[in-house]
């Protein structure tokens, strides 16, 4: 039987412990998908804020949960009845206002008006994609302790060491990136490598959706530096991401005047 080692610290069994179940996206979004290579340490580092982090920065699956939760609340309303969703998932959030009558999500002042703290959660944010990112591509291919991805792991657990800050692109898309419903109920990412849209194919880097966003990361550290060459060789319209507010945290596309959960989505 081979020995277990972290991702991220890349500590083995003995050295740290394996005990704790570690969920690759928050289970507070019911994801249900596990690494096999996430140790205890970096577990609870990801669950909670820093005590390290001088600038107080909440903790990464939090930030994750509150931008993500938005979405799969969205998606999933054309598919539940609104009463049900909420009995079922029992949606809340730290960082928005829920009126379930209205069917109505609203951003709670001390985000709206808050620059620094709209920083902070963008930071933690792109810590949690690549999160996200490496454990579902080793688990899909087992290659996440090649040492090209040692830029990732710096950046991921010793951001509040060295403050560098890596750039996550993101697709400004006025048309939902169409999932799966297994995808939206258990959420997992949905990589777009490979594709028939060839605009999304930019060698250096991987495109990713997940819960109707369009995300853009860097696979190697030369890439991350020189992301100028991935906008100026892109048909899409990407933004890098440095801001909470910067992804369309509601999916404001999806409006119009019909109520939201009567619109019809095909999932493939």
């Amino acid at each position: 039987m081979s020995v277990r080692k972290c991702l991220w610290c890349l500590k083995e069994e003995g050295e740290v412990t394996f005990e704790k179940e570690a969920h690759i996206i928050p289970q507070s979004l019911k994801a249900k998908l596990l690494s096999e290579n996430e140790c205890d340490d970096c577990n609870k580092f990801f669950g909670n804020q820093s005590p390290l982090d001088k600038d107080k920065k909440p903790a990464i699956d939090l930030v994750l949960k509150e931008s993500l939760f938005v979405s799969r609340y969205r998606l999933l309303q054309p598919l539940y009845d609104v009463d049900y969703m909420y009995k079922k998932w029992r949606f809340s959030s730290t960082y928005f206002d829920i009126n379930k009558k209205t069917n109505t999500l609203r951003i709670k002042p001390r985000l709206k008006l808050k620059k620094s703290f709209q920083q902070k959660l963008g930071t933690q944010l792109k810590r949690g994609m690549y999160k996200i990112f490496l454990e579902t591509y080793h688990l899909k291919t087992g290659q996440g302790f090649n040492s090209q991805f040692d830029f990732m792991r710096e950046y991921v657990i010793q951001h509040h060491i060295y403050n560098t800050n890596l750039p996550l692109l993101y697709f400004q898309n006025n048309f939902i990136a169409i999932s799966p419903k297994e995808f939206i109920v258990n959420p997992q990412i949905m990589f777009w490598d490979g594709k028939e849209d060839n605009s999304f194919q930019i060698p250096g880097f991987s495109t990713f959706s997940l819960l109707g966003h369009i995300f853009v990361i860097p696979l190697n550290e030369a890439c991350s530096i020189n992301y100028d060459f991935y906008f100026n060789n892109a048909k899409k319209s990407f933004k890098n991401i440095e801001y909470f507010t910067d992804i369309d945290l509601t999916l404001s596309f999806l409006n119009d005047k019909k109520p939201i959960r009567k619109r019809p989505i095909i999932y493939t």
